[in-house]
């Protein structure tokens, strides 16, 4: 058959001589495409027969690819012309390599190519099957030297593709030196480690002080840091690096005697003692940039000849520019995994709160409705007492306590679907679980049983979030124990020290455990119980326990379970004390307080407005009220101006469609810098409620509210500040 001429590779302007075979080293398979749509094209534009042998890319894909991107094959005809076909069915069809049938493949290949008309055959072949434990495979280092012997007498042109991310780095150098063109940065050269055929014997690099030779040694440097420059490019990862390295000192350099130590990685030939000699006793090379430090070579300075010095010291500053993209990579990549992780913890949260309170709709459903048929009987049994000339205070007592029930109800609702930004302080864990306890177990059939001492450490918690992690975990063994029973809660004070082995800071710590008696956990699947949405129950989401590991986690705690089947499950958790005193709730004196001033009120509901109106003014306060923020300003600002001003405000917070209390505060400070504003809201986790001082005002109410606690705040607003004692005067 007949060979001659150049071909046309496609994706750069060099030509190269037909029967040329060729490496491509590659990590981004989508970049690599790009460029092997072009040297297809290429081959269907210049009339040869062109055979893929791919497991990434179909037929139909490529010839999609050629109309999608209008890719000009001339008067190719790739129904005929281009043949794909997987690894599988070329390189090992029975399930073993063997290269002397493959080339007898390729000579069949390139007979029928040129019996169709076909000018030559062009090839190319991704080879990620060399490390997949094929059968045969340790010859391939041979095939390819039959190959390079056979492309002399063939028209054939190869193109072989090797994915960086599946080939040890120790391997490259030997695919090299079988390959004599290679393709490095977008660009083909000639491959510098490729052995010179009549120097077949000698070193790559061999060092002389004869001029010619060492002017030959000169023209090979530059392309040898182009390749490995290309090759350091396309390997992922720094470990991948460096064993590329190991096998590029002794392959590729012929050194026979070094220590190579970067970060964890460490290769040696050559016998090195232990402790290692002094830097002054070998040629010591660093590893490193500005930013990092990687290692360290270590070569015998016996021998060594200045040149390869030179050489050795490029190629390391090469890999050390490389080494430190990989690592600013990986602390990139590692840092989005964690706002991703941090990011899907919190949808998870948000996903949890929605199953629990779907699980718990209808018990809570069922409590409402009865604290509504308390309030509304007791209302009508007022009223027809009342009619009849009786007195009826217990009866709206009663619905005063009915009122306060549900609002504790509704606040522990509003916590469950508030968001994840922890807002912690001091707290009694005791009264914390029992509160929770009470919520979560409405209308199941299972009850507690509490062991908490009296002598209970204080804990710094956000209430909120860790009366969900009460829940889930309490909601877990109520589902558990499908016909009832009982949970023992207890809880005590631990000391931790360092070598405790929950990974947790050493001190003093408060242990909570929640023991049911369920069917137990197994040993498999106790292991992933806190991973996100893996579940065993039926319609569940798996989010409730992984959520609840997040919570005690951002308190700097711990959350473990043990269990065995058939003994229950016992679910715990540690929290860091604290010596701070726990917030105290403030309790309100059961009497009107009553007083003199004028006050102005603003809410968006009227209900609220007159009921206020007609409460402070029977307790002696001039009141006028606001349908909005913008309104009250304008009241404030005229009374100020007319000499009567105002000497408190209250401020609803939220105002649909008009202005609230938190703009209007700043409004009415604006206009009266000593102004006394009160902000009320329903919604107790608003950051307003949280830290009021900071936003301008100079108290809150939660609403609902009960009137002894408005009238006690007001009063105390209202109470004349006393006057400093007048200094001593000396005679």
């Amino acid at each position: 058959m007949e060979k001659r001429g150049l071909v046309d590779l496609g994706f750069t302007e060099e030509k190269v001589p037909v029967g040329t075979h060729t490496c491509l080293f590659y990590w981004d398979e989508a970049k690599k495409n790009r460029m092997l749509l072009k040297f297809l094209a290429a081959g269907l534009r210049n009339q040869e027969k062109v055979v893929c042998l791919l497991d990434s890319l179909t037929r139909t894909e490529i010839l999609n690819w050629f109309r999608a991107e209008k890719i000009d094959i001339g008067n190719g005809d790739p129904e005929a012309a281009l043949l794909v076909a997987k690894n599988k069915e070329v390189y090992y069809p029975e399930g073993y390599f063997d290269p002397e049938e493959m080339i007898g493949r390729w000579r069949q290949y390139a007979e029928e190519a040129i019996a169709d008309g076909f000018k030559q055959v062009r090839v190319t072949g991704e080879i990620h099957w060399l490390c997949a434990g094929i059968p045969g495979a340790e010859r391939f280092f041979e095939y390819e030297k039959m190959i390079n012997d056979c492309l002399k007498e063939l028209p054939i042109t190869v193109l072989c593709q090797f994915d960086t991310n599946q080939l040890p780095g120790t391997a490259i150098l030997d695919l090299l030196k079988v390959h004599p063109l290679t393709i490095a940065n977008g660009q083909i050269i000639y491959n510098p480690f490729y052995p010179v055929p009549e120097r077949e014997q000698r070193r790559l690099f061999y060092f002389t002080r004869r001029k010619r030779e060492r002017l030959e040694w000169s023209e090979r440097v530059s392309p040898v840091l182009l390749v490995v420059t290309g090759i350091l490019q396309t390997l992922p990862t720094v470990r991948r690096k460096v064993e590329f390295t190991e096998g590029l000192l002794k392959k590729g350099f012929g050194l026979n005697d070094y220590y190579l130590c970067v970060e964890d990685y460490t290769a040696q030939c050559g016998a090195w003692p232990d402790p290692l000699p002094e830097r002054r006793e070998t040629a010591y090379f660093p590893i490193g940039t500005a930013d990092f430090d990687f290692g360290y070579l270590l070569l015998r300075p016996e021998g060594l000849e200045p040149r390869l010095r030179v050489l050795v010291a490029n190629y390391l500053n090469l890999l050390a520019l490389s080494l430190e993209s990989a690592k600013q990579k990986e602390l990139w990549q590692i840092s989005t995994q964690e706002m991703a992780a941090a990011q899907e913890l919190t949808e998870l949260l948000k996903l949890q709160k929605l199953e629990s309170l779907g699980i718990l709709a209808s018990g809570i459903g069922h409590d409402f409705n009865n604290l509504l048929a308390a309030i509304l009987s007791n209302v009508q049994l007022a009223v027809l007492k009342w009619k009849k000339g009786l007195d009826g205070i217990k009866d709206l007592e009663a619905v005063e306590a009915a009122t306060l029930k549900a609002a504790k109800l509704t606040k522990q609702l509003m916590s469950f679907a508030k968001g994840n930004a922890p807002v912690k302080q001091a707290a009694r864990l005791g009264e914390v679980i029992k509160e929770t306890a009470e919520f979560a177990l409405r209308g199941s059939s299972v009850k507690c049983r509490y062991i908490l001492p009296k002598d209970l450490w204080s804990v710094e918690i956000d209430n909120d979030q860790i009366s969900q992690v009460i829940h889930n975990l309490l909601l877990n063994a109520v589902q558990a124990m499908a016909s009832g029973g009982v949970i023992r809660i207890a809880a005590h004070n631990v000391v931790l020290t360092s070598q405790n082995k929950l990974w947790l800071r050493p001190g003093n710590y408060v242990r909570v455990e929640f023991e049911d008696q369920g069917r137990g956990i197994s040993e498999d699947v106790l292991s992933k119980v806190f991973d996100p949405y893996f579940t065993t129950k039926k319609g569940g989401t798996g989010l409730g326990l992984s959520s609840s590991y997040y919570i005690i986690q951002n308190h700097n705690g711990y959350l473990g379970a043990q269990s065995r089947e058939g003994d229950g499950s016992t679910f715990y958790f540690y929290l860091p004390a604290t010596v701070e005193p726990p917030v105290a709730e403030i309790r309100q004196q059961g009497f009107i307080s009553s007083g003199t001033g004028k006050l102005l009120l603003m809410d968006d509901e009227l209900l609220i407005l007159t009921s206020l109106r007609e409460f402070l003014e029977r307790c002696g306060y001039q009141v006028a009220i606001a349908k909005d923020g913008a309104e009250a300003v304008i009241f404030y600002e005229q009374a100020k101006k007319a000499g009567a001003p105002f000497d408190l405000v209250m401020l609803d917070l939220t105002v649909p469609g008009g202005i609230g209390g938190k703009e209007a505060v700043r409004m009415i400070l604006a206009i009266d810098p000593e102004a006394k504003v009160i902000a009320s809201s329903g919604y107790s986790d608003d950051p307003v409620m949280l830290d009021y001082r900071n936003f301008g005002f100079s108290g809150v109410v939660s609403k609902p509210f009960k009137m002894e606690a408005l009238s006690a705040l007001i009063k105390s607003l209202l109470k004349p500040k006393p006057k400093p004692k007048p200094l001593p005067v000396s005679d």
